[in-house]
């Protein structure tokens, strides 16, 4: 890994914490995380996610009801700076509603995501 990829992770993070307290769980439309453990539910069921789904999932959680741009998402989960040519959000999205339903995360076309909490 880069310095500065490390040194762009470590600032997001730290602009994540100091904006936002932490919270142990956070629920929302059936699904459960525990951000201590690092464990999801939905629905009651345990389900198995990578790091950055979990991550993923998160911000998209804290967010619950507000539409997240795919700018933001990668800057706070990724890292990264705005990439046009990424689809690395789409991607991983598509694998949260394999894992929770198809109806969890709603795309709003040319924004962004948006987590249903309904």
């Amino acid at each position: 890994m880069a310095v500065a990829e490390l040194v762009a992770r470590v600032r997001a993070r730290l602009r994540q914490a100091a904006a936002e307290p932490e919270e142990r769980w956070l629920r929302a439309g059936g699904v459960t995380l525990d951000t201590i453990r690092r464990t999801a539910e939905s629905n009651g069921r345990s389900v198995v996610l990578s790091e950055r789904e979990f991550l993923l999932l998160e911000q998209l959680m804290r967010r619950a009801g507000d539409v997240c741009t795919r700018e933001q998402l990668l800057a706070d989960v990724w890292g990264y700076a705005f990439d046009p040519g990424s689809n690395v959000v789409d991607v991983y999205v598509g694998r949260l509603r394999g894992k929770l339903g198809g109806d969890v995360i709603e795309t709003v076309r040319n924004v962004g995501y948006c987590y249903n909490t309904a």
